[in-house]
């Protein structure tokens, strides 16, 4: 084991100079000499080997490896190896070369030099690079010698000759030069190279007479921009300079004054000032009015004196007391934009020099005065605009508290307001009219009309403020359409109200008829007689007439009359507005008399007893009229109350008053009736016999098919026997005395019952 000691040692010994090498060589041989003379047992290079491991294993000693794996070192002895490594390459070393340079592998050299630069300030890595602070001294001694030469150098090419980072060119390397270095962000140079650069621009400065850019300056005598624009700007702060310098612009008090009084005598000879010349002297316009203590209009790229303001502003007046218009850019100096003109226009009015309801367009005012004569030459186009608008479909306007106003219709003044029921078109209300507007500028009047009537009456005005001449006048226009639509509607408004309040009265009137007179034929068991289709025709069939007309002027906004021989098509174009389900009630009960179209030939065939249909078919055809009169009311009720009308139920208590105001009413008609009247006669008191039995309201002929079944359906026997005979007499024309007699036994009869 001292044979391998000896020769690690020797390997270990190998980067040592030469004369080292060989004394440290006959050390050992002598150390090897005495030891092989002390003992005679030796111990394998395994069992170093292991014993090392052991060592290693209890963390008795720390040793690094190398690459080869038969060799260790100490980690003070692998730092000092890196110092020595470093040193021999001038202060400056790759981490990365290190393995080759010492054989120990790359992640225990990187640990250690962390260990190395912490411990020692004199180290530093920078980039995966050693270096030395000798190193940075050599660096600095250099660019120093460099200085000398040429006085001025680029940190930039500084830092590509030594491939070092700017930055820290900067802060470690030119920190350590003389004092007689100036260091600036972007170059270093020398005291005596700034004196010269001083001197040179301090002569081209003084001896110019225009301002000039310093970069272009300096850029044509050879000189670092930086340092140029320095100087310039210690010696114009210190007065070495008499000029300004704006930015990197450089303006001699010479042109300074020479722009100075050019721009006085423009201002002092227009009155006014653009701020192109006040920039060419160095200042705003802001600061001129200032200095000069100006009273004017301090615009955005010109400055006005008061004196051109106040002759424009008195025609601005002048036009505005007499309603009418000024184009303000004929009042000002041509040489002003229109910009300028505007912008003119606002400060005034900012300024409150203006009426407040004064309209700026462009570079004209407008007044209040002047559009109301616009509009009020629209008189025609206004009317015509209302009457469109309120002949728009759905154009009634909204009838709730929201919209509550002049405009409302009557939907909102009848019937249906009273009886708290809200219109059915409410989710369509004003749609057509919002449309129209929309498409016509807001008022219903196309712009085309106003810019006709400009075009017509004022041509001087310009046509660059038509369109928003036409924008300010619309909501003229609203206003006048909105009041021609009120009047009209003023106008229109007792028509159709009276129209709605008789045809509310006719329907309500009728319903009570027809539940009373349905009722009656139930129980009188005649609501499969021609009976019922008489009912139709004479109760029902005009309100139905009526409530047509009015869902049509609901749906459309236009009257119409509804006969028999257009309803069914009037029908048709409803539900094609409003749909199906709108008019569901309406068409049912329009389809009982389509049903019952055929019941006078039906009467005819009872009369004549003839059979010429089969047995099924007439079964289903009394099927379909019982059905029918059983729901026949309130069909009709159901169909009012889509057209917004209520009708009251016909109770029991209504039913008896009903019973005694009947017939008091036909007592008295009976007793006036001359017993030559037989048929009035048998049917009044056909009438006063149903009364008598608690059935009101039956509805039929003095046509002897009827007066015989509603004698069939009298209760008592012998006021049934004894109508029967005189319905038998009127049919069968008896002889005038005897049919007489008959007639007056049967009204003494009624009119003696109780």
């Amino acid at each position: 084991w001292l044979a391998g000691w000896a020769a690690l040692r020797l390997r270990r010994l190998r980067g040592l100079g030469f004369w080292f090498a060989m004394d440290a060589i006959r050390e050992l041989k002598k150390q090897l000499q005495a030891a092989q003379q002390l003992t005679t047992r030796k111990i394998s290079e395994r069992n170093c080997i292991d014993l090392v491991q052991k060592l290693l294993a209890a963390e008795q000693v720390k040793l690094i490896h190398t690459v080869s794996g038969k060799e260790w070192l100490t980690p003070d002895r692998l730092d000092r190896e890196i110092v020595e490594a470093l040193n021999a390459s001038g202060g400056r070393l790759s981490v990365i070369e290190l393995p080759n340079e010492i054989g120990v592998a790359i992640e225990h050299i990187e640990s250690r030099v962390d260990i190395m630069c912490k411990r020692d300030g004199s180290l530093m890595l920078l980039h995966g690079e050693l270096l030395t602070n000798q190193y940075m001294q050599t660096v600095a001694q250099e660019i120093e010698e460099i200085l000398q030469e040429a006085g001025s150098m680029g940190v930039s090419d500084l830092a590509t000759r030594y491939c070092l980072p700017a930055d820290f060119l900067r802060n470690q390397v030119l920190t350590r030069l003389g004092g007689s270095h100036i260091v600036r962000q972007n170059s270093v140079h020398t005291a005596a190279y700034e004196a010269r650069v001083e001197a040179r621009v301090r002569g081209a400065l003084r001896g110019s007479t225009q301002p000039l850019g310093l970069p272009q300056l300096a850029s044509r005598l050879g000189v670092d921009s930086d340092i140029f624009v320095a100087a310039a700007q210690r010696m114009i702060r210190q007065g070495l300079v008499p000029g300004k310098l704006s930015g990197t612009t450089f303006t001699p008090k010479i042109s300074n004054d020479r722009q100075t009084s050019r721009m006085d005598d423009f201002f002092s000879s227009n009155h006014y000032l653009p701020a192109s010349l006040a920039k060419a002297a160095g200042l705003t316009l802001k600061e001129f009015s200032q200095s000069r203590k100006a009273d004017g209009a301090l615009l955005g790229t010109v400055f006005l004196e008061s004196q051109l303001v106040d002759a424009a502003l008195a025609s601005l007046t002048e036009a505005m007391g007499s309603d009418s218009w000024a184009d303000v850019q004929p009042l000002l100096p041509p040489a002003l934009a229109a910009a300028d003109a505007k912008e003119l226009l606002q400060h005034l009015m900012i300024k409150k020099r203006l009426p407040q309801t004064a309209a700026l367009m462009e570079t004209a005012v407008v007044s209040q005065g002047f559009l109301k004569s616009i509009a009020s030459g629209l008189k025609k186009e206004v009317a015509e605009a209302a009457q469109r608008l309120l002949n728009a479909p759905a154009a009634a306007a909204k009838s709730s508290k929201k919209a509550a106003a002049p405009a409302a219709d009557d939907w909102d003044d009848d019937g249906p307001k009273k009886k708290g029921k809200k219109p059915a078109r409410g989710a369509k209300k004003g749609k057509a009219e919002e449309e129209e507007r929309e498409e016509t500028g807001g008022s219903g009047v196309d712009d085309q009309a106003i810019l006709d009537l400009l075009a017509e009456q004022f041509p001087e005005v310009p046509e660059s403020i038509h369109m928003e001449l036409c924008s300010h006048v619309q909501p003229l226009l609203a206003a006048k359409v909105t009041e021609a639509q009120a009047t009209l509607r003023s106008a229109m408004q007792g028509k159709r109200k009276a129209m709605f309040e008789q045809a509310e009265k006719l329907v309500q009137e009728r319903y009570e008829r027809l539940a009373l007179g349905t009722r009656a034929l139930e129980a009188t068991k005649l609501q499969e007689t021609p009976l019922f289709q008489h009912l139709l025709r004479e109760v029902v069939a005009e309100p139905l007439h009526s409530l047509l007309a009015l869902r049509w002027e609901e749906a459309s906004g236009a009257l119409l009359e509804v006969t028999a021989a257009n309803r069914k098509s009037c029908l048709e174009k409803i539900v094609a507005k409003v749909g199906q389900a709108e008019v569901d009630n309406l068409s049912n009960l329009l389809a009982l008399f389509s049903k019952g179209k055929d019941g006078k030939d039906a009467k005819d065939t009872k009369e004549k007893e003839t059979k010429s249909s089969s047995k099924a078919d007439k079964k289903a055809e009394k099927e379909a009229e019982k059905q029918d009169s059983m729901d026949v009311a309130d069909i009709y009720h159901a169909a009012a109350d889509e057209c917004h009308i209520f009708c009251r139920k016909v109770d029991k208590r209504r039913e008896k008053a009903v019973v005694q105001e009947q017939r008091v009413e036909i007592r008295e008609k009976l007793r006036g009736t001359a017993a030559s009247d037989a048929p009035m006669v048998c049917l009044l008191g056909l009438q006063m016999a149903l009364l008598q039995d608690g059935i009101p309201g039956l509805l039929f002929t003095a046509e002897p098919w009827a007066l015989r079944l509603v004698a069939k359906s009298v209760s008592e026997e012998t006021a049934r026997e004894e109508a029967l005979a005189l319905c038998k007499a009127i049919e069968e024309a008896a002889e005038p005395v005897a049919l007489e007699a008959a007639a007056a036994a049967w009204r003494e009869r009624q009119l003696n019952a109780k």
